[in-house]
């Protein structure tokens, strides 16, 4: 028989390092799926899956009171209702990433981080078609998002957004090939935006392709044809 679990953890630490943990969810329903947590340390290279059965919100790891790097998050199977993100800091997010292979999303939004600092080479990868909220490469609700990345190959509908915050979203790329984007494409959105890339190659947008929200300067938009 299934089970059910409110908060699945790999590892927690109320201080200090959080490294190498995995949380999987392979059946039953999970509310929160966390590869690890921190009140108020560093989480690195943590992972959560998502193989079967159904999960509100899953984050690769979440710091409370510091910095984020080199987690994920994948999913291949089982429902995602609430939202994947590959971290959520209170610091500065680096190098996480979210990668959708399979399975639903239920209308989640994916994000590559979300930071109160800056959230910065960040990524998400949508291989299996995905019906989201929003898919963005990161977030920072208090600083700069930069040189996040967004890879599309296959059919979206949702928004995507390769990165937003209060500060600069600059720098940013966002990558579609062979798949159709059913809503708006936009390289940053932010009080700066400048220098995003958009490439489309053998790609269908039923919606608006903007690079910058604030119209700065540098944005570019890539049209390819692909047989």
């Amino acid at each position: 028989e299934a089970g059910t679990a409110t908060n699945a953890v790999g590892g927690k630490t109320l201080a200090g390092k959080a490294t190498g943990n995995t949380a999987e969810a392979a059946g039953g329903n999970v509310m929160n799926l966390k590869g690890a947590q921190s009140a108020s340390g560093l989480v690195q290279e943590n992972h959560a899956k998502i193989t079967a059965g159904t999960v509100g919100t899953a984050v690769g790891a979440e710091s409370a009171n510091g910095a984020a790097a080199g987690n994920d998050v994948t999913i291949t199977g089982g429902t995602v209702t609430g939202s994947l993100k590959g971290a959520k800091s209170a610091g500065k997010a680096v190098k996480n990433t979210v990668e959708v292979k399979g399975g639903n999303l239920s209308g989640a939004s994916v994000m590559g981080a979300e930071a109160a600092g800056d959230a910065d080479s960040n990524s998400v990868t949508i291989s299996a078609a995905t019906t989201a909220n929003a898919i963005v490469g990161a977030v920072s609700t208090a600083g700069n998002a930069e040189h996040n990345t967004v890879n599309i190959t296959a059919d979206v509908t949702g928004n995507i957004m390769g990165a937003q915050a209060s500060g600069a979203a600059s720098q940013n790329v966002i990558n579609i090939e062979n798949a159709t984007v059913t809503g708006n494409v936009t390289g940053g959105s932010g009080a700066v935006t400048a220098d995003n890339i958009i490439n489309l190659k053998g790609a269908t947008v039923r919606g608006d392709v903007v690079g910058g929200t604030a119209g700065d300067t540098g944005n570019t938009l890539a049209v390819r044809y692909s047989a």
